[in-house]
């Protein structure tokens, strides 16, 4: 797992291809440094994914609670088809803010 700057108040996490309870942990960790700073914008990459527990889900929803409190965007790209379901089949499709990609994501500030 890793993450970079994109610009300023924007960072991108780059998710491992298990995200399970056993590497939670190191995802709390980065979120934790992201949130000393102000943030606009968080985008979570799932290209690498390819697969997603429970555990991580619970905590995918408690970001989402935590950028309505710090007030800041929050986006998740690159889901395979099987991610996704899995998401939608919970319902959170209503909650998180989809995208292709980077790219598409930072394009999609520009009118939210």
């Amino acid at each position: 797992m890793d993450y970079r700057n994109i610009s300023k108040g924007n960072e991108i996490i780059i998710l491992d291809t298990y995200m399970t309870s056993h590497n939670l942990s190191e995802f709390q960790k980065i979120l934790n440094n992201l949130l000393i700073n102000s943030l606009n914008l968080i985008i979570l990459d799932f290209k690498d994914v390819l697969m997603i527990d429970s555990a991580t889900i619970g905590y995918l929803f408690k970001i989402y609670k935590m950028s309505l409190e710090k007030n800041f965007k929050l986006k998740l790209v690159s889901l395979n088809e099987k991610i996704f379901e899995t998401l939608e089949i919970m319902g959170l499709d209503r909650l998180f803010d989809f995208n292709d990609n980077e790219n598409q994501a930072m394009e999609s500030l520009k009118y939210d």
